[in-house]
């Protein structure tokens, strides 16, 4: 092959293959430099004139002046990338902290992204969570999630990825699923050639967070398209998660989130080993659930047409998170918070199903606008919820196998209180008059009570054991009068308190298990309307949970948050909270270098407008701010 130089009238033939050699023996020289942290200058450096190289001392990367940098002591690069990948404290680049033992050597090697060969088990999952590694790396390396483009001549090393699983029958997260993993390269003794890594784990979700903890410890591979460099001298042993239950809560029912960003926000949840997302699907406001067995629902309460999730596509994102190491759970909250879509029920000749559905002033009738709450005294609203029951169940399947969230939050009994119906069939149940709250609160125990029949018969006409149920905390989860009414063997309860309040031990100490989602930490809506106040990446991180809790999620209710603003909300402080829950660290010491680079990480490869936590300036001067 010949490169043709014009200059002038004139063409001087160059041999590309003379070219490429010096390019690549050039590259060697630098790459070698970096390794033995000896100050090197990037040809594009030099080319643009630039002033700057990044300086590495005591951990932390500064942008300093290449003059300056000379009389420094301490390592030199040429890109912040590279220096926060070596530039390396405990954890290094990673995040979240590892919790096993963790080794980083400043050995860094050139791969080339088609270069990168698996020896695993056969197993359709893994191979799924390698494509999405794959994905990841090509992201990085050439700007585009599919290969990288052809080279005429390829060059640089190439990764052997060694993958070995204990148990590949399990082929779904449950609570006790070991998410463990330990990750070994070995780069040889000599440059060029085969750097492999080593991935032992448990099941293929620790697997996948030993491919997710390789991604971390790369960066792109200078001007080049199709390369990255590894930092190839890396150990981290028995890694696994503090906490089981590392989660978002999701509202898709305020405003109807699409398809496409809540798959970005799998993407991202992978990123940082997050494994739960929790959709609160439906809500008074709308319906966006389209179900076979009952069309009406979504007729009626969907913003549009458009604005649905057929039970086909909440299948596919059950498998589309699953390669992401992520659990769905999937939410129908009843009795309350529901109106929308349960109107049509008298011109069915199916009674009223919900009542107090949009009526005024809402403020004596529910929490906020719409009202609406489920009918306790009609038996078709039942039928109805069976239904709905079964085909979430098959939709979200494997993930709704063991554990379905029911809601049960916020019911407010002056609604109840003023529908003729609901208080002419109470008077039928109850003896005393004149009736009272705590007869309203027996209506919504037989709620509850009917509505898990319902729930249960579902799963048994599915051959599958009756799941655990996940209700918020309530009235109806008091310490004092919980375990009349509810089993600490099937129901987990999700408390949203302040951190200050002693429910999570109370019930905790009643045999129950929680998850927890901290009302004044993790709420991602606070800080947005009303007295609430935002709560920054740190406090995220500082909230506790206690040890015997299944984990946490943080809440992103979405009245004022849509598609279009809701990743600045959750990230990076969802990341925060995944480093709480995996790592459960006891302090927040060193974890704003790592968080920023993270951040850089989702925001360069895949555009994910996370929200800034810092000036700048101190961005690109470590510690310098603190």
């Amino acid at each position: 092959m010949i490169f043709y130089k014009i200059s002038g009238s004139s063409r001087e033939a160059v041999s590309f293959h003379a070219i490429r050699a010096i390019h690549m023996a050039l590259k060697r020289f630098a790459l070698l430099l970096i390794a033995s942290a000896v100050f090197h200058f990037a040809a594009s450096g030099a080319a643009n004139g630039s002033p700057w190289v990044w300086w590495c001392h005591q951990g932390n990367c500064a942008r300093t002046g290449r003059d300056e940098a000379v009389a420094l002591i301490g390592s030199r690069f040429d890109s912040h990338d590279e220096c926060s990948l070596l530039c390396s404290q405990s954890a290094g680049p990673l995040w979240p902290k590892p919790t096993g033992q963790v080794t980083l050597k400043n050995s860094l090697r050139l791969i080339n992204a088609n270069a990168i060969t698996f020896i695993s088990i056969q197993a359709s999952l893994l191979e799924q969570m390698q494509n999405v590694f794959r994905e990841t790396v090509n992201l990085m390396a050439c700007d585009r999630p599919t290969s990288c483009p052809a080279q005429e001549e390829p060059t640089g090393d190439t990764l052997e990825v060694k993958i070995t699983v204990e148990d590949p029958t399990i082929g779904h997260l449950e609570w006790g699923t070991d998410e463990s993993y330990s990750l070994k390269m070995d780069s040889g003794t000599t440059e060029g050639g085969a750097v492999t890594a080593e991935i032992r784990a448990a099941t293929v979700f620790g697997a996948r967070h030993g491919l997710e903890t390789l991604a971390q410890l790369m960066t792109k591979g200078g001007s080049d398209s199709g390369f990255f460099y590894l930092l190839s001298g890396a150990e981290i042993v028995n890694d696994k998660p503090a906490f089981t239950h590392r989660g978002i809560s999701l509202d898709t029912a305020r405003h109807f989130i699409s398809l496409p960003a809540i798959k970005r926000t799998l993407d991202v949840m992978g990123r940082c080993k997050l494994n739960v997302l929790h959709l609160h699907l439906t809500d008074s406001h709308s319906f966006p659930l389209v179900s076979k067995a009952v069309p009406e629902l979504s007729t009626w309460g969907a913003y549009s047409d458009a604005e649905t999730y057929t039970l086909e596509q909440l299948a596919e994102l059950s498998a589309y998170a699953m390669a992401r190491g992520v659990r769905l759970i999937p939410e129908l909250d009843a009795p309350a918070h529901a109106g929308q879509g349960w109107q049509w029920g008298p011109e069915k000749g199916m009674g009223e199903l919900a009542v107090c559905v949009g009526q005024q002033p809402w403020r004596q009738l529910c929490i906020q606008p719409p009202c609406g709450q489920l009918n306790p005294a009609n038996q078709n609203v039942y039928a109805i919820l069976g239904q709905l029951y079964k085909e979430m169940l098959e939709a979200f399947a494997p993930h709704a196998d063991t554990v379905f969230h029911m809601g049960g939050d916020e019911v407010f009994l002056e609604c109840w209180k003023q529908a003729n119906n609901v208080t002419d069939w109470l008077a039928t149940q109850r003896t005393q008059r004149p009736l009272s709250d705590h007869d309203y609160m027996w209506a919504w125990q037989y709620f509850q009570a009917k509505a898990l029949r319902e729930l249960d018969q579902a799963y048994n006409q599915t051959n599958k054991k009756p799941p655990s149920v996940i209700l918020w905390s309530s009235q109806l989860t008091e310490p004092e009068s919980i375990a009349s009414t509810l089993d600490p063997a099937r129901y987990v309860i999700q408390t949203w308190v302040p951190a200050n309040e002693t429910l999570n031990q109370d019930l905790i100490s009643r045999g129950y298990r929680i998850i927890v989602s901290i009302k004044d930490a993790w709420y991602l809506d606070h800080g947005f309307w009303g007295i609430t106040k935002y709560a920054n990446w740190k406090k995220v991180y500082e909230a506790r949970v206690p040890k015997e809790a299944l984990g946490g999620e943080v809440a992103l209710w979405s009245e004022l948050i849509d598609e279009r603003s809701m990743d600045a909300i959750l990230w990076p402080r969802s990341a925060s909270l995944a480093e709480r829950l995996w790592s459960n660290p006891s302090s927040s010491s060193g974890a704003l270098r790592r968080l920023l680079r993270w951040t850089r990480t989702i925001y360069k490869y895949r555009a994910i407008q996370a929200s800034a936590i810092t000036p700048q300036w101190c961005e690109m001067h470590e510690a310098e701010c603190d």
